[in-house]
């Protein structure tokens, strides 16, 4: 697959900006920023340890030049001191939560699903998600913000290419009907993946209404509780809000799987881009994990070597 490049950049190449599809008036307006009453997203970057890895540091450095014109936060533990990077980022701002919120999967599920966490981004209309797996391919973000949906991440897809349309459609009805009576597969007892089969969408590289997070998380308290306490076997907390929240009556907008991938790759790189006719993404999540053969080309034409990277 040969991919459309947007915005080829890296460490010996130089930035090649992307025509922007609305005018810049447009995008404040829609997103609510042309009237001051409150700013329109932030990036919001949870941070571990300030020993980052180097494929973090390359996460980290992307996200600070392509969306360096946003407010970015980095959030961490009470405990951790991170001087050191807002040293190295003076742009960035630093919000601190309780260290148990970063005490693993579970930790991290307890965070993204408490109100506390959105009510400190309550001035913005949107959060955007970074994890430092996470790699941004151009800013796309207002563009984003500008789409009226509530929340948007990498849509989960399975091994093969993408489906027909016709395919899509059948899919979709099953899914339904997997999610409404929350079937579990037989064998290992957990929750079907047809319920997740080309939806929206993965949490680690995220666009979300803060409002509506808030709203749904106060509605559904005690619907959200098996996802914090880990009692949805390898379910995350992204799974509550585009499949839990959604499952008896429509609560998040989200996008439709094709434009999800205009979004964010993760899951099946090949069928993303056959589902956007090779076009690149905004960004992607968990490239330091999996498909490193998808990968390794695609990160090539922005100057990193994978390989490199991966193994040093």
């Amino acid at each position: 697959m040969r991919y459309a490049s947007q915005n080829v950049s890296g460490p010996e190449s130089s930035e090649v900006k992307q025509s922007v599809e609305l005018s810049t008036l447009e995008i404040l307006q829609r997103t609510g920023k042309a009237s001051a009453q409150r700013q329109t997203v932030c990036v919001v970057v949870p941070i571990y340890s300030t020993q980052l890895k180097p494929t973090e540091s390359v996460s980290l450095d992307r996200c600070m030049s392509m969306l360096g014109a946003h407010p970015i936060t980095f959030v961490r533990p009470h405990h951790l001191n991170i001087d050191q990077l807002t040293n190295k980022y003076p742009q960035t701002t630093s919000e601190s939560f309780r260290s148990e919120f970063f005490d693993g999967v579970q930790g991290y599920n307890n965070m993204m699903l408490s109100d506390e966490f959105y009510a400190r981004f309550s001035n913005y209309e949107f959060v955007l998600i970074h994890q430092l797996d996470a790699f941004i391919f151009s800013d796309q973000l207002l563009q984003w913000c500008a789409r009226d949906y509530d929340y948007i991440g990498a849509p989960w897809l399975p091994k093969g290419n993408a489906p027909t349309l016709v395919h899509r459609m059948a899919l979709s009805v099953r899914r339904k009907w997997y999610r409404l009576f929350d079937v579990h597969n037989r064998h290992s007892g957990y929750t079907h993946d047809v319920q997740l089969r080309y939806s929206v969408g993965n949490g680690g590289l995220s666009l979300r209404r803060v409002a509506k997070m808030r709203e749904v998380l106060a509605a559904l308290d005690v619907r959200a509780q098996p996802y914090r306490l880990g009692l949805r076997s390898s379910w995350g907390e992204d799974l509550f809000f585009s499949i839990e929240a959604n499952r008896y009556r429509p609560n998040v907008r989200l996008p439709p799987v094709t434009e999800a991938a205009r979004f964010a790759w993760e899951t099946n790189p090949k069928a993303a881009a056959q589902l956007t006719g090779g076009q690149l993404p905004f960004g992607c999540h968990a490239w330091n994990k999996r498909h490193s053969d998808e990968w390794r080309p695609l990160f090539a034409k922005f100057g990193y070597s994978l390989d490199e990277l991966l193994h040093s």
